[in-house]
């Protein structure tokens, strides 16, 4: 069967022209960055958060506390789902028409993070078809209406791993048929990112090791993305650095290596802002359908994902592994260099080499493969890859990630 998108082929080579290179608006880091929250200019500030993570580790208390020392009266809602679907925006979005705030505090992961970003949209454009804006299928920007006019962003990541603070994008689930949909503008970067380590500290080693992996995942696709410019390189090709540098430490719970973990992130962030994801994030929508989450969906499929795309790749992981320091002479023994060196990573830190270790049942398998497969193939991530699968071949990764079986 011909590849249905090959017609997007010439569209993959890197564009020419003049170019715009995207960041936050203001990012402030470092260990304790928490309280620049105190320096704000704000009336009335609503958080949004997660459940009980934030609150349980005091950091919901200290950030209302500096915002209250701002001079802001303060109200905090709550996400109750990890992977919130559009409803569980609109259900707070009552809850900011009537605070009228002028500043949104995003304190949590990417997926709070990103509904933050929905909330502002919605809030400031009450005139918006939330549902027409999030689309399931997405390859580049789209215009929507100017935000920051009634509200400024705040994102204070909790985690390490999405580099939402510094993206223009915004992922919710559709509750009825469990796919992703998207909404991509740069209008939704958020107007200040606040990267403080201490606030990501928390996490246990699990959260650490797959959270890391989504920012590796980035990094590692930002270099091979044909979008990769000299300007979002050099960020990916350093968060790539840090993390091998970092992951093992940090899963192990070392502070320092934590706080590194933390910045590459974000750097992995702001390179995919100004490229694309690629095959790995095209395939994810198979964890939706076991509740797994993504940055363990990417990890298993990371090493199957790169191997693919080395034939056309090998230029791109010579570069990554001559940045790691890696042993091999020529492209092609340091493209062979990298892998080896990535699945062992991912097993030091006890990510699964195959989606079978983690219990899911072979036939039950294939038929949620069958399920995302046209999804997948029309992917933004998937159709500007380095290269494009072709269905079979991208049931065969699949199968292939399933069984944990890299090729020979």
């Amino acid at each position: 069967m011909a590849n249905p998108h090959s017609q997007f082929r010439r569209a993959r080579c890197k564009p020419v022209g003049t170019r715009i290179f995207r960041n936050a608006n203001t990012l402030v880091y470092g260990r304790g960055a928490l309280a620049h929250l105190k320096t704000l200019s704000s009336r009335k500030a609503l958080i949004l958060t997660g459940l009980n993570a934030m609150e349980a580790s005091g950091l919901l208390a200290e950030t209302v506390s500096y915002l209250e020392a701002a001079g802001a009266h303060v109200e905090v809602a709550r996400m109750p789902r990890p992977e919130p679907p559009i409803e569980d925006v609109e259900a707070h979005l009552e809850t900011a028409i009537a605070l009228q705030p002028d500043t949104l505090v995003a304190l949590g992961g990417g997926s709070v993070i990103d509904s933050a970003k929905a909330l502002w949209a919605f809030y400031e454009h009450p005139e918006l078809d939330h549902r027409a804006i999030y689309k399931t299928q997405v390859s580049q920007p789209y215009p929507l209406p100017q935000l920051g006019r009634r509200a400024q962003l705040v994102a204070v990541p909790s985690t390490s791993g999405t580099g939402s603070e510094t993206s223009g994008v915004s992922i919710l689930v559709d509750s009825g048929t469990r796919l992703k949909r998207v909404l991509l503008s740069s209008q939704l970067v958020p107007t200040l990112a606040i990267c403080d380590p201490d606030v990501a500290w928390p996490m246990p080693a699990r959260l650490a090791a797959h959270t890391g992996m989504d920012a590796l995942t980035h990094a590692l696709e930002s270099v091979i993305s044909p979008w990769s410019t000299d300007f979002s390189e050099p960020l990916a090709l350093r968060a790539a650095q840090l993390i091998f540098q970092n992951m093992r430490a940090a899963v192990d719970g070392d502070r320092a290596a934590r706080e590194k973990m933390h910045y590459a992130a974000t750097l992995a962030g702001m390179a995919i802002n100004n490229s694309i994801t690629g095959l790995a994030h095209g395939m994810d929508k198979i964890g939706l359908h076991f509740d797994l989450p993504h940055g363990l969906t990417c990890a298993v499929l990371l090493p199957y994902t790169l191997q693919f795309s080395a034939s056309q790749s090998q230029a791109s992981y010579a570069k990554i592994a001559r940045r790691l320091g890696l042993p091999g002479e020529g492209e092609a023994a340091l493209a062979a260099a990298l892998l080896r060196s990535l699945v062992q990573l991912e097993r030091d830190i006890g990510i699964p080499q195959g989606f079978q270790e983690l219990g899911l049942e072979a036939r039950e398998f294939e038929a949620a493969v069958s399920l995302v497969q046209e999804y997948a193939l029309k992917a933004g991530p998937t159709v500007f890859s380095p290269r494009v699968p072709s269905p079979e071949e991208l049931t065969e990764l699949y199968l292939r990630a399933f069984r944990g079986q890299l090729a020979d």
